[in-house]
């Protein structure tokens, strides 16, 4: 970790602008199904392999194209920075998805700004998993002292947008033709979210 990392993270003030921290815990889906949102540990890492590459095989979720095995998220959880965290919703039978908040960058005006990812098990669509995650990731990006955070989504993954969209993030740009998915070339929308701006909508996707 770099020494500007360190003595942020002993730092007890927000950035300008940065709301009170605040914490990840649990909010009920509601009577009959409920998740708990924690942080990944090693014992999770089949799980989150197994809803990635859900995502890849999707084809317009990720710009990966190679399914991942359980190390490459040992990796991950091993590797993170203590400014960085991997959650995910664990059911009671296991994890049904996961978000991550990482670094945008190591360069020191950056150190207000961090990156997202949200991933759901397909058998979990639509049943407002992704919106507990959703709230949870920007709830520890408070704690994390992060003011922006930015997500990078595949155009041609329209309802994540509008997903985002919900939870205050705007579009901001797009990458015409950046990767090649699929047989054709593909553009990514990429959207911010200012954090004392947010609002958490009541509704679940």
């Amino acid at each position: 970790m770099s020494t500007m990392n360190q003595a942020l993270m002993r730092n007890t003030q927000t950035a300008p602008g940065v709301p009170a921290p605040v914490t990840a815990s649990r909010w009920p889906v509601d009577p009959q199904l409920a998740l708990a949102v924690r942080d990944a540990r090693a014992g999770d890492c089949r799980d989150l392999a197994a809803i990635y590459n859900d995502a890849i095989r999707a084809g317009y979720k990720t710009m990966d194209t190679d399914c991942l095995g359980d190390s490459y998220f040992q990796r991950l959880l091993a590797e993170s920075s203590p400014r960085e965290a991997l959650l995910v919703g664990d059911t009671g039978n296991g994890v049904v998805a996961w978000a991550k908040a990482k670094q945008y960058s190591e360069r020191g005006g950056y150190r207000y700004t961090c990156e997202t990812s949200i991933y759901v098990a397909d058998a979990y669509q639509n049943q407002g998993f992704g919106a507990l995650l959703l709230r949870a990731i920007i709830g520890r990006a408070y704690a994390l002292q992060y003011r922006h955070i930015v997500a990078k989504i595949l155009a041609a993954n329209e309802p994540s947008v509008r997903f985002h969209q919900r939870f205050g993030f705007t579009v901001v740009g797009r990458q015409n033709a950046i990767g090649f998915l699929n047989g054709a070339w593909q553009d990514v929308v990429i959207m911010q979210c200012v954090l004392n701006n947010v609002s958490y909508p009541h509704a679940v996707e």
